[in-house]
């Protein structure tokens, strides 16, 4: 058998994915308790040095993510937008809205985050329920993100609130946003453009259609703090849109691209209606980009005669310190398991198995939970 079947037997073995949901977990519970430890210094006013341990420490754990992506699956991200955009990437505060059209959306957000040096500060919107679930929930939970409850009321303090945190933070940070409220399928595009025409709206070919009310309350209450929005695209070449976190686990290698236009906050209209209309004409241009990367395998950067022929395409290369962390926190976490295996097998008393099988069965249930997590769930409009 070549060496590259034998990876590949390797990478999608069902014990190798529990091993790698292990590490994230092990890892991730390292990382919040040590997080948990820096609390104090928020309540003895030390909130700066606070945030900065928290960034740092929630890269530790973040960064398995595109490591996993661009070392373990060999994937190829490219990024696209105007050179001089470039060079500010990750040294501003920005709102990122990106469309959600695949699975692998997000992965290939935090691949470029990372490449932006901001992956320990990008935050996003979530529910109030995430913040009780372990590693994800509470890292979160210490990132200060706003937590909403789908209570109109409630949730309006919540945001207006959180905006008000957010200005205090001396580092940069971005919002990721997803204005489609979840991920693009057959069913719900058709619910969408039934939307669209009762509405008089352009119905959309590949996104659905944006809800407005969410975009224009974060651009209304971050206005004092956000200088830039990143109005950004994500596309996969060939058939990889199809992919899976799964397939992921597997090894099954993919090619994205991510254009990013880089637009000054002052741009997007203050008002209701000027704002929703502002993010339609937005998902109108994604819609656009889609069918020309569907049509051409590729964004239209640095094509003649185009608003895009000032773009360039970067490969983002892979980041050596993501592999120096996978492979950390796989010594650190499978050389102890290691040894209990073996004085399990070896010496273990009926009682020590049996902890033994019940702390692997609470593995294989994370690794399941955490793979229905990235299945869609949310109906449109819901």
């Amino acid at each position: 058998m070549a060496a590259g079947d034998i990876i590949g037997s390797i990478k999608s073995n069902f014990i190798t994915h529990i091993l790698l949901a292990y590490i994230l977990l092990i890892s991730g519970f390292t990382v919040n308790f040590i997080q948990l430890l820096t609390v104090p210094l928020w309540y003895l006013g030390y909130k700066g040095l606070y945030r900065t341990c928290i960034i740092n420490l929630n890269y530790l754990i973040w960064c398995l993510i595109p490591g996993a992506a661009q070392w373990w699956a060999d994937a190829d991200i490219y990024i696209h937008g105007r050179p001089e955009d470039f060079d500010m990437l990750g040294k501003e505060n920005s709102i990122a809205v990106l469309n959600h059209r695949a699975e692998l959306d997000w992965i290939v957000s935090w691949v470029v985050a990372e490449y932006c040096n901001i992956l320990g500060n990008a935050k996003c919107i979530a529910k109030n329920v995430l913040r009780y679930i372990p590693v994800i929930g509470w890292a979160f939970w210490f990132s200060e993100y706003i937590f909403l409850k789908r209570k109109i009321e409630e949730d309006r303090k919540r945001l207006n609130a959180g905006f008000k945190n957010l200005s205090s933070f001396e580092q940069p940070f971005w919002i990721l946003i997803f204005c489609e409220g979840t991920r693009f399928t057959p069913e719900k595009q058709k619910t969408s453009n039934e939307f669209a025409v009762k509405n008089g709206l352009r119905p959309l070919k590949h996104h659905l259609v944006p809800r407005t009310k969410g975009f224009t309350l974060i651009t209304q209450g971050l206005r004092e703090s956000v200088d830039m929005l990143y109005d950004a695209t994500v596309c996969f070449r060939g058939d990889a849109e199809n992919l899976s976190v799964r397939d992921l686990l597997k090894g099954k290698r993919f090619t994205a691209d991510f254009l990013v236009r880089r637009v000054s906050l002052d741009e997007v209209p203050i008002a209701d209606d000027e704002c929703g209309q502002y993010v339609h004409d937005m998902y109108l241009e994604k819609d656009d980009l889609c069918e020309y990367h569907m049509n051409h395998d590729n964004f239209p950067s640095g094509v003649a005669n185009t608003k895009y022929e000032k773009f360039i395409s970067k490969k983002i290369p892979k980041n050596y310190w993501s592999l120096f962390f996978l492979i950390f926190w796989a010594i650190v976490c499978t050389v102890p398991l290691a040894y209990l295996t073996f004085l399990t097998l070896v010496f273990g008393s009926w009682t020590r198995t049996a902890i033994f099988t019940a702390c692997v069965l609470t593995v294989i249930l994370a690794y399941n939970v955490m793979l229905a997590a990235t299945k869609p769930r949310s109906s449109y409009g819901s």
